[in-house]
């Protein structure tokens, strides 16, 4: 198992990356009900 430092600065990108890897699998009925995506673009506005 590989362990990554991660900085209080990487957390949104890292955040939105969780994200990403569970939406993935879902269909977009799924996206919509659980706010995932939403929540996604709140991260991604972070990342500037």
């Amino acid at each position: 198992m590989v362990h990554y430092d991660i900085t209080e600065n990487d957390r949104p990108l890292y955040e939105a990356w969780d994200l990403a890897t569970e939406v993935e699998v879902m269909s977009l009925v799924e996206i919509e009900k659980s706010g995932k995506l939403d929540e996604m673009i709140r991260l991604s506005k972070g990342l500037d």
